[in-house]
């Protein structure tokens, strides 16, 4: 790597610690990303080490839905950044060692980008702004809170090895297919949805290659092609290969998803700044209702949009496929129907969006790709500034195109970056202190509420009756729906006042379940005088503050309590 592109990229270090800010000085208290989801991503690294170092089997476990266990292989794991967490964490802390993971792709996927743009439009300076649009929308800021969704660095450097094999006689082929094999293994080891994106795009740009630049191609490009495939499916096929096995073995589909339930984008998400947004966002709150621009943005920005019809019209051959490409995820990401400010324009559904919804859930995810071609045509349009500037200075050039950039970064600040504080309580730290190869069921269950008891979890280290997978199995809840006292307390309905209460802790004792916890912190005041009522019937608890009342089921040992 030359000394420029050092430059370049501690550049967009600097860049990201800035426009990251606050989390660059709460990494040891902080997770990036404010959403619930982000408590599922410290289980994802807890539990990979947990199975590899007890020798645990990795994509079956009984540490949630306990005690008929669930299948791993649909979760949300991001294997690549998991790696690199694990690896940090020794040095940095577990908390700085993840967050340091999600501050690499925003300063990777700005560098890949300028390695692909300053490749196609031969220009450095333009290539850098090319950067900071991929690396820093709204949209990508906000799945700060999805390693499986952050990590879109290794796509462009896929793209960039990937047209080179194709087209570029001056580089090895070899090297540039291996280059390509490794970078798509990294994006289905970051997340099985990127590796489906990927797919998509590469299918587009061989299509669009083979009828309108056939003629580009190097002679040894098919050659390159079928070793590309071959390793390719080499190396991905181990990982890959325990969800296929899954979706053709398991009694019920759960993998897939009702077509109803994917969200695509609203027309009018891609002209509105997010909330977030320090001048913008207090006059977006008649938006809220719809909730495209504070928790899925698809801002596309205005100064952008110009800098890439600046660089469709000057430079129409070349920008064509990014043109096309952009367009078509465009639609695709629309999902189901077509929306403008929440209210649908057809009644049909789009066809092309049932196989999106089943494979990628929400449509709106294409954004990604929406993104990356925007980012090429950005670009070309900013290769077109800067030369036209240059014939006047060169050092006006550049003062041209950093004010471009700054004009961009401001219209796709957020500020505050998202990031969730983690509250901590004092009983986690004694049932971690506990020995014995117990459960514990926390309530309420729910999905939300799940997602924090996983959190937990990699603190208190002992099994848990609920819990969440990102494809919930339809058996999961079998053992407390079909319990007398768990399956009402689940249903948030009254138990039985017929019924036993320390026999069903003895029944629960008798199966490993030492605790039931009730996390006050997810009950209003409303709900809590319900619980209260329902736990009337119980024995003295055995622990309790002000987030949690804790019973234990075995009686002997109630006197225990601290």
């Amino acid at each position: 790597m030359n000394r420029y592109n050092v430059a370049i990229l501690a550049l967009y270090s600097l860049l990201t610690l800035i426009l990251t800010l606050p989390l660059p000085c709460n990494m040891r208290d902080t997770l990036a990303g404010c959403s619930s989801d982000v408590y599922i991503n410290p289980w994802a690294d807890w539990w990979t080490r947990k199975a590899l170092t007890e020798g645990l089997d990795f994509y079956h476990t009984d540490y949630m839905f306990y005690p008929q266990g669930a299948s791993l292989v649909f979760h949300s794991f991001s294997h690549a950044n998991t790696v690199v967490s694990l690896l940090l964490t020794p040095l940095l802390g577990y908390l700085a060692a993840y967050n340091i993971t999600i501050l690499l792709a925003y300063v990777l996927s700005g560098f890949s980008m300028y390695l692909l743009a300053s490749y196609l439009t031969g220009c450095r300076p333009a290539a850098f702004v090319s950067g900071l649009v991929f690396a820093f929308c709204p949209y990508h800021i906000f799945e700060s809170a999805h390693p499986v969704m952050v990590t879109t660095q290794w796509i462009p450097f896929f793209a960039l090895a990937f047209i080179r094999m194709l087209r570029d006689t001056s580089v090895g082929q070899v090297k540039q297919a291996l280059l390509a094999a490794l970078w798509f293994l990294l994006t289905a080891l970051s997340s099985w949805h990127l590796m489906i994106m990927l797919v998509g795009w590469t299918t587009l740009y061989l299509l669009y290659s083979l009828f309108f630049e056939r003629a580009d191609w190097s002679p040894g490009a098919y050659r390159s092609l079928i070793l590309l495939a071959i390793v390719a499916c080499l190396l991905v096929a181990p990982f890959l290969w325990p969800i296929i096995r899954e979706q053709l073995t398991a009694d019920t589909a759960y993998m897939t998803v009702d077509i109803q339930d994917g969200l695509g984008n609203d027309l009018l998400s891609f002209f509105i700044p997010n909330q977030r947004h320090p001048l913008f966002g207090p006059y977006l709150d008649c938006y809220e209702e719809i909730g495209f621009t504070k928790k899925r943005p698809a801002y596309l920005g205005y100064v952008s949009l110009g800098l890439a019809v600046g660089g469709i019209i000057t430079a129409r051959r070349k920008t064509r496929f990014w043109l096309l490409s952009g367009l078509v995820f465009f639609v695709l990401s629309l999902g189901l129907q077509i929306t403008f400010r929440g209210s649908t324009l057809h009644t049909f559904h789009l066809p092309w969006a049932v196989p999106i919804i089943r494979l990628l859930r929400h449509p709106f995810r294409l954004n990604v790709l929406v993104f990356f071609s925007l980012a090429v045509l950005v670009g070309f349009g900013g290769r077109w500034l800067y030369g036209w500037v240059t014939l006047r200075s060169k050092p006006l050039a550049c003062l041209a195109l950093a004010f471009v950039a700054g004009l961009i970064l401001f219209e796709c600040l957020v500020r505050p970056f998202p990031t969730t504080q983690p509250s901590y309580f004092p009983f986690l730290y004694q049932l971690a202190q506990e020995e014995g190869d117990f459960a514990i069921a926390d309530f309420p269950m729910g999905r939300k509420s799940a997602k924090y008891y996983l959190f937990c979890q990699t603190i208190h280290g002992k099994k848990i009756v609920g819990g969440v997978v990102s494809r919930t199995p339809d058996d999961a809840y079998v053992f407390v729906d079909s319990n007398p006292l768990l399956g009402p307390l689940r249903a948030e309905t009254a138990p039985d006042p017929n019924l036993d209460i320390e026999e069903q802790f003895a029944a629960l004792a008798g199966q490993d379940i030492r605790y039931v916890i009730v996390h006050k912190h997810f009950l209003n005041s409303k709900k809590m005088e319900d619980w209260q009522r329902w736990l009337a019937n119980f024995p003295p608890s055995f622990y309790e503050d002000e987030w949690l009342i804790v019973y234990r089921t075995i009686p002997a040992l109630q006197t225990e309590a601290p």
